[in-house]
């Protein structure tokens, strides 16, 4: 069973940013980079030992898995 995939305020903000910026350069685009992106996620949730990473630093953790 996967794992769900948690994303931050900040994450998805950046996100929705992100797919404007894509669909001004080019009609579809920021479609296809959400598409992207959820294959990612789908593949952080089925794998995620395989993608965590936690930096000495807490204030730079980029993925954590409970």
């Amino acid at each position: 069973m996967p794992f769900t995939v948690i994303v931050k305020q900040e994450a998805h903000n950046d996100t929705v940013d992100a797919y404007y910026y894509y669909e001004e350069k080019l009609t579809g685009l920021g479609e296809k980079f959400l598409i992207a992106l959820q294959m990612r996620y789908d593949d952080i949730a089925t794998n995620p030992t395989f993608f965590s990473y936690i930096d000495e630093d807490p204030l730079k953790v980029l993925r954590d898995v409970a």
